[in-house]
């Protein structure tokens, strides 16, 4: 016997065992077993997302999130930002030409700021889900966006190595 190692034996011949029933099981019953596998998986990760609260799925990657006191929040994913209400996606705001990198509340709440790769930046009412002003002075994509602590002015930092205080 190995110290430390109690059950060694037990465990190997168990090991073994599933081994030995692979190799003797026909193809059929392999196939059945994935499938059931598949299925239960399937079964558990639809109730985890249930029990957890999990967001529906996005079309793409989610590359920046924020909210604000309504507890309303806004994710960045490709070139749509998808406004988000108790788990349920409400609103899809489109505008921009390439992937959306960075999003931003205002302090309000009543604003929305986005930056994208089409080193743009635009600004979004919260309220009629419409773009209310285009900043664009960036070379290269925008990857950061803040609005300032006042709502007055807009940080953004660019791919361009640039950063920028707007008075929108």
């Amino acid at each position: 016997a190995v110290p430390g190692r109690r059950n060694s034996i037990p465990n190997l011949h168990k090991a073994l065992s599933v081994m030995r029933y692979f190799m003797t099981t026909n193809v059929n019953d392999k196939i059945s077993l994935f499938l059931s596998s598949i299925i239960i998986l399937t079964i558990g990760c639809i109730f985890y997302a249930s029990i957890t609260g999990q967001f529906e799925k996005h079309k793409s990657w989610v590359y920046s999130v924020d909210n604000n006191k309504q507890d309303i929040v806004v994710s960045a994913s490709e070139n749509e930002l998808l406004l988000w209400n108790k788990r349920k996606c409400t609103d899809r705001l489109v505008g921009h030409t390439d992937a959306i990198k960075t999003v931003a509340f205002s302090h309000s709440g009543q604003q929305i700021a986005s930056g994208s790769i089409d080193k743009s930046i635009k600004v979004w009412s919260s309220t009629n889900k419409k773009a209310i002003k285009t900043l664009n002075s960036h070379k290269e994509g925008v990857n950061k966006v803040e609005f300032s602590n006042t709502d007055k002015y807009i940080i953004s930092a660019g791919y361009d190595d640039k950063m920028f205080i707007w008075d929108w």
